[in-house]
């Protein structure tokens, strides 16, 4: 899933289109599915059902691929820091790279999930900021929506470290 996220990304950001969301979102709302009931771990099901909660708010109220676009790549960007997070359990703990893993996953935690999530989608002078006002009755309820699916993720975060 790592490596489809990536490059969704990637083709977003050099094309600047949308065309390959229309791929990977379908795949990435089936991944979480299957892996709701498959997953063990508490946290994970946490996570997949936040993720659920937002495919299913989108298709309900018919978001376009092309307005959910740049909301959709900065939440794939979100899950860089994951990969940190995941690959800290394959190096020995009292290595240097151990060490190293863990100021990385810190330092993209704060870019992406802090940073980017703050000032690039909930600050109001944001480019996504019209859009989700747009597809809620109001401002408020979507910045709701926003901050409770990020709230979500640093529970989960919070949960697995």
């Amino acid at each position: 899933m790592y490596s489809t996220s990536v490059i969704s990304c990637y083709y977003y950001w050099m094309y600047n289109s949308c065309a390959i969301f229309k791929v990977f979102m379908p795949l990435m709302g089936t991944y979480f599915t299957i892996d709701f009931f498959i997953e063990p771990s508490v946290q994970y099901k946490i996570h997949h059902l936040a993720c659920i909660y937002i495919f299913v708010y989108g298709y309900s109220n018919r978001v376009k691929i092309e307005d959910a676009a740049p909301l959709i790549y900065y939440i794939v960007m979100m899950g860089i820091s994951s990969l940190f997070l995941v690959s800290r359990y394959w190096i020995k703990e009292s290595s240097y790279l151990f060490y190293v893993n863990k100021a990385m996953f810190y330092l993209t935690f704060a870019k992406f999930r802090v940073h980017d999530m703050n000032y690039g989608v909930l600050d109001h002078n944001s480019e996504l900021y019209p859009l989700i006002h747009s597809y809620t009755p109001n401002s408020i309820s979507g910045s709701l929506l926003v901050v409770c699916t990020y709230c979500m993720e640093l529970m989960c975060i919070g949960l697995s470290t």
